[in-house]
Parts: C-alpha cells; sequence; structure tokens
C-alpha cells in the first residue's frame, strides 16, 4: 500500500504547540463542529494525563464534542476519579478504555468513517504496543451532533456554559480532515506525533 503524505488541506486543526491547561478556567474552543464539517475525520492526540488524579469529581473532560442533551451524541476523552473514558457517547453507549493515573505521554486516536467511530487507538506511557479498542459500532451522531463544538480542555453544556476544567498538557492534538490508514496512525504513535 502506498502511504499518502499529509497536506495542509488535511488539517482541519492542529494546536500550535504544546499547551498546559491548568484546571481552573484554561480551555481552547477550536471552532471546529466535528459532525458538521466532514463524514470522514480522524483525531490524534498526545498528552500528560497524570495531574488527572489530583482532580475531584468525575467526567473531567481532556476534549469534548458532545451536544449535552439525551441522548448525548458526540465523544470525548474525560477521566474521573478512578478511569478515563475514550470514545462516544450515544444515549448511555460509551467505548471505554480504563487509562492509569500516572501517565506522562499518552496517545491517542479516534477514526470516524460516515459519522460512526471505527477505530480508537492507544498506547500508554509505558506501552511498547499501539492496542486497538473495542468499539461496538454504534453512531456517535444523531441531528443534535451538528451543534457540538470540539473543545480541549473543558465540558460544555447545552447552554453554551463552560466548565469541569482538566488539568495536563497537550503535546499534540491533530484533527484530520479524512480517515488515516493504519499505517498512517503507527508513523504518528510511533514518531510521537
Amino acid at each position: 500500500m502506498i502511504m499518502r503524505q499529509d497536506t495542509q488541506t488535511d488539517i482541519l486543526y492542529k494546536i500550535p504547540v504544546p499547551t498546559e491547561f491548568d484546571g481552573v478556567d484554561d480551555y481552547i474552543d477550536t471552532g471546529i463542529k466535528l459532525f458538521n464539517v466532514a463524514d470522514d475525520w480522524t483525531i490524534y492526540f498526545a498528552a500528560d494525563i497524570s495531574h488527572s488524579a489530583e482532580q475531584t469529581g468525575n467526567n473531567i473532560p481532556v476534549f469534548h464534542c458532545i451536544y449535552e442533551a439525551n441522548p448525548w451524541p458526540g465523544i470525548a476523552f474525560q477521566g474521573g476519579n478512578e478511569k478515563a473514558y475514550a470514545g462516544k457517547y450515544n444515549g448511555g453507549d460509551w467505548t471505554t478504555r480504563v487509562v492509569t493515573r500516572d501517565e506522562t505521554y499518552y496517545q491517542g486516536c479516534i477514526v470516524c468513517e460516515n459519522k460512526f467511530v471505527k477505530h480508537i487507538y492507544d498506547k500508554q506511557t509505558s506501552a511498547s504496543e499501539i492496542r486497538e479498542l473495542t468499539v461496538n459500532n454504534a453512531p456517535a451522531f444523531n441531528e443534535n451532533a451538528n451543534k457540538a463544538t470540539l473543545l480541549l480542555g473543558c465540558y460544555q453544556d447545552s447552554g453554551g456554559m463552560k466548565g469541569r476544567f482538566w488539568k495536563g498538557t497537550f503535546y499534540n492534538f491533530i484533527v484530520y480532515n479524512r480517515v488515516l490508514y493504519e499505517e498512517e496512525i503507527n508513523k504518528l504513535f510511533n514518531e510521537k506525533g
């Protein structure tokens, strides 16, 4: 298989430099309504999530693109007191991965095809292997998903109020407007983005 080279038109958003979030009021609004701009996309991120253990409460979003009204369509990677959830949520339908709390360099990748989350990959700090997580193949999209904006470091309710601020650092965060091939994903993980 011939690997495709990224072009600037492949990238919808890229965090310009490693960015620290204070857990008090820092966040980035990317302005991207993922389910409105493309049927196919890929998110790759690398982050220090080790400070999540210091935060109290559940569902502290590392990133969030969910319309917060039943059935809660969208995707998120968010921590809690004991675990982090990576993937999609649609009316009680989470794709879940338990992440240890001392992850100083955690990498993740979410691939969406035709508005379905098809693949979720991760690699923990100490791991040598990239893992593909089980995806239960329910759509992350409904008509309300178009209203959700991709936010880094916080949650947003359906009225636009921000909260649940995350403490940590993004080393890299990229949104592609297409599905990445497996070889491209492996390269991102192995070269650390």
